[in-house]
């Protein structure tokens, strides 16, 4: 009877435990929950319906709303040519930079969490991109020509890739002639792998050496296994940053277009509706692919 009881009352603590817990989480995202109520909600309510209708600026009447139904998407999708090229452009961002980055950032994270002298100024020099690099500075850099290496048609070697069939050759030469890219947006990506990195305790990786485990096996056995919840947050993060960045040609589309003649605020709002879209699609296939499964364990 008294074992009984006092298995109950672990269960009850357990689930008083599991409980606070949960409120303790709904309290974080509150204020997140809260502006978004308050601050987003309406905004997008409101461009939903302008990309459904044509909407212009009346002197007289102030704000003109006619609905149009898809009309807006159809010039997006189908008359506008800009469009086509941006998402072209996005879609290589997302097959090729985005794995880029997320291996980069593994790797430098690695290499940051050996003991070595200077690891702190190292690891600043890394992040610094991420404070450099905001809204403003990163488009005139753009402007300028600096996120592109130069010179690189000159080597041999990149002469040889070209030669080779599109499949191989494309990608390659996407990240070469944009790896500034790569360097620009893995700082917290790199911070992220790193936090995860020392979080592990050196007891394992030295059982594992003491079993025979080379350095590639206790990579790929016990460094890439811890990580891989951080890899999915990672490629999310990554997804979301090249998406906001004045880097990606549909945010120029959305301002050019917002007080034009031909287009408007309804051709705008079908764009950002599209893009985000195309956003949201890409983090949930990054995360269908890289979320950690259950294991079922046989009996």
């Amino acid at each position: 009877m008294r074992r009984h009881m006092s298995r109950n009352g672990r269960v009850w603590w357990f689930q008083k435990y599991e409980n606070k817990k949960k409120i303790i989480s709904i309290l974080f995202i509150l204020p997140w929950i809260i502006g978004f109520f308050t601050l987003t909600a309406y905004p997008l309510e409101q461009s939903l319906l302008y990309s459904f209708s044509d909407t212009k600026f009346s002197t007289t009447q102030g704000l003109v709303m006619t609905p149009v139904g898809i009309e807006n998407y159809k010039n997006v999708l189908l008359v506008d040519p800009v469009f086509k090229e941006e998402l072209i452009d996005y879609l290589q961002q997302m097959f090729f930079l985005v794995p880029i980055i997320i291996i980069f950032s593994i790797v430098v994270a690695v290499l940051l969490n050996v003991k070595m002298h200077f690891r702190r100024i190292f690891r600043a020099i890394y992040f610094l991109p991420v404070i450099l690099t905001s809204g403003p500075l990163l488009e005139h850099i753009s402007r300028i020509g600096a996120t592109q290496i130069s010179g690189l048609e000159t080597f041999s070697v990149f002469r040889f890739i070209q030669n080779l069939p599109g499949v191989l050759s494309t990608p390659v030469m996407y990240v070469s002639l944009r790896f500034v890219y790569v360097l620009w947006f893995s700082g917290v990506q790199i911070l992220i792998c790193l936090s995860a990195l020392q979080k592990v305790d050196n007891s394992i990786y030295q059982a594992a050496m003491v079993d025979g485990a080379s350095p590639w096996q206790i990579f790929f056995e016990i460094t890439l296994p811890i990580l891989r919840p951080f890899i999915m947050i990672n490629a999310i993060y990554t997804i979301v940053d090249l998406s906001v960045s004045p880097l990606n040609g549909f945010q120029t589309q959305i301002q050019d277009n917002m007080f034009g003649n031909a287009s408007g605020f309804g051709f705008s709002a079908a764009v950002s509706w599209l893009s985000f879209t195309l956003v949201l699609a890409a983090v949930l296939l990054s995360y269908a692919l890289l979320r950690q499964r259950d294991v079922k364990i046989r009996r």
